[in-house]
């Protein structure tokens, strides 16, 4: 497993990204992970665009790791590991219904980074038994179109149980309640709304580093 510093910052870009508005996308999502880039406190960026060719997928990796470059960012692309390792991404980030976390590891090594989505404490157990650096467990507030927020208890009673393995919340993280989440025992923060915004993402990391 891969050691991580913390509190880790996990930018999510938006996901609305398609190959029709490609080139004011791939803009547009350039500009967001240079200056997080820029801050220098952004660990992660996870890289959501799932409505985009694998082709121009490729493309918009590629040029994000080219900005990150010898930075601390890391660039992970959701689901996709094949396209994580030809753009020469850090690793990938896996769903519930992508391809096995030990099967990813087996292809890509003990180098190729893999974080996992998960939603209990089971998922997670699972997760850091099949060999993933991390697990970013949601939601744990409350958001928009997503199921009852698991809190600050669930979150803590994870990350108690399955120490030192890296838990990451995810779900509703905003200015007012990030450091309540790496006081409750997470390894980090993440967030795709929030996060995508300089002013507050600043805000956010300002706070968990106090």
């Amino acid at each position: 497993m891969i050691s991580f510093e913390g509190p880790l910052v996990y930018l999510i870009t938006e996901g609305r990204a398609t190959d029709a508005d490609f080139t004011g996308a791939h803009a547009s999502i350039c500009d967001s992970v240079r200056w997080a880039a820029d801050l220098e406190t952004v660990d992660f960026v996870q890289v959501r665009e799932h409505r985009l060719s694998a082709q121009n997928l490729l493309r918009l990796t590629a040029d994000l790791v080219a900005i990150a470059g010898e930075r601390k960012l890391r660039i992970l692309v959701n689901d996709r590991a094949d396209i994580a390792y030809a753009a020469g991404a850090s690793g990938v980030h896996l769903r519930s219904t992508s391809i096995p976390v030990d099967a990813v590891r087996a292809a890509f090594g003990k180098g190729f980074v893999i974080g996992a989505s998960v939603h209990s404490l089971e998922e997670a157990s699972g997760a850091a038994r099949s060999g993933a650096d991390f697990a970013v467990l949601a939601p744990v507030f409350e958001t928009p179109a997503k199921s009852e927020p698991l809190g600050l208890d669930y979150l803590s009673s994870v990350c108690r149980e399955l120490a030192p393995f890296p838990v990451i919340a995810l779900g509703g993280i905003d200015q007012t309640n990030a450091r309540a989440a790496i006081a409750a025992g997470a390894a980090g923060v993440g967030g795709i709304r929030s996060f995508n915004n300089l002013a507050n993402l600043s805000q956010i990391v300002e706070r968990i580093n106090r």
